[in-house]
C-alpha cells in the first residue's frame, strides 16, 4: 500500500513540474507575439508615387530624339514602325519635287540602295524620288521605306511627351501654358488670325523645326518641318 501511495506522489509531482516549466516559454511565446507588428491592416497608409511638375524647356533646339508622340520616337525605323502601328490608313506613294529629309537624315542607306547623289538633278542615281505617305492615329507618317518619319499628329489623340523636363502637350495645353513652358519661344502669325506658331529648331540654328500650332488658344497639332527647296 506503500510503495502504490509513493509511486502516485511522485507521478503528481512529475506533473506539476512540468506544468510549472511549459508555463514561462508560452507567457515569453505571448509577449514576442504582442510585440510582432501588425500585418496588412486596413487602415495603413500607402505610399505613393510623389509626382513632380515639369520645368521651363530653356534650350534653343529639339533634338529628334527627345520628344515623343504617344510614348514613341518621332524617327523611327520601318521595322519599328510596323510593329507599333500595324495598321496604317490612306498610305499613298507621291514624288517629293524637292527631295526629302530622308536625303540627308538618311544618307548612308539612301546611297547604298540607290547609289551616289546626282547633283545635277538633284536626287541619287537610282532613286525615282517616290516618298509613301500613311495615317495613324490622327498622325501622318512618311517613310523611304527604311525610315519613318513623323509629317504632322493632331492633339486630340496625340500627346507631346518631352521626358526631360517632364513636358505633357495635350488638347488642352493653352499658349499661357505653353509659353511659360518654353519661354525662349517667340509666338509667329499665319494667315488665320485663330492660329499661332511656335517654332523649336531640332538643331542649333538649322531651319528644320518642330512647328506648334495653337488654334482659338489651346494646342491643336505638331508639325516635323522640313526646309528642301
Amino acid at each position: 500500500m506503500k510503495t502504490k501511495i509513493s509511486i502516485v506522489v511522485t507521478l503528481l509531482f512529475i506533473v506539476i513540474g512540468c506544468t510549472a516549466d511549459t508555463e514561462p516559454s508560452t507567457k515569453t511565446t505571448k509577449g514576442h507575439d504582442a510585440m510582432r507588428p501588425a500585418i496588412n491592416q486596413p487602415d495603413k497608409v500607402q505610399a505613393q508615387a510623389k509626382e513632380y511638375p515639369p520645368h521651363p524647356y530653356l534650350l534653343d533646339s529639339l533634338p529628334l530624339n527627345t520628344i515623343l508622340i504617344n510614348g514613341n520616337s518621332p524617327q523611327l525605323t520601318i521595322h519599328q514602325f510596323y510593329k507599333i502601328y500595324p495598321r496604317q490608313s490612306n498610305v499613298k506613294k507621291s514624288v517629293w519635287e524637292c527631295g526629302s529629309p530622308f536625303d540627308s537624315i538618311d544618307r548612308d542607306w539612301m546611297i547604298k540602295t540607290y547609289g551616289p547623289y546626282d547633283q545635277q538633278h538633284g536626287t541619287f542615281k537610282n532613286y525615282d524620288g517616290q516618298i509613301t505617305t500613311m495615317s495613324v492615329n490622327t498622325a501622318e507618317y512618311a517613310t523611304n521605306g527604311h525610315m519613318v518619319l513623323l509629317v504632322n499628329a493632331a492633339s486630340a489623340s496625340n500627346t507631346v511627351i518631352i521626358p526631360s523636363h517632364r513636358i505633357k502637350l495635350n488638347s488642352q495645353t493653352k499658349t499661357a501654358e505653353f509659353e511659360k513652358l518654353f519661354p525662349n519661344v517667340r509666338p509667329e502669325q499665319t494667315g488665320d488670325t485663330s492660329v499661332v506658331r511656335y517654332r523649336i529648331p531640332i538643331k542649333h540654328d538649322y531651319d528644320d523645326a518642330f512647328l506648334f500650332y495653337f488654334k482659338d488658344g489651346k494646342f491643336d497639332h505638331i508639325d516635323l518641318w522640313f526646309l528642301l527647296c
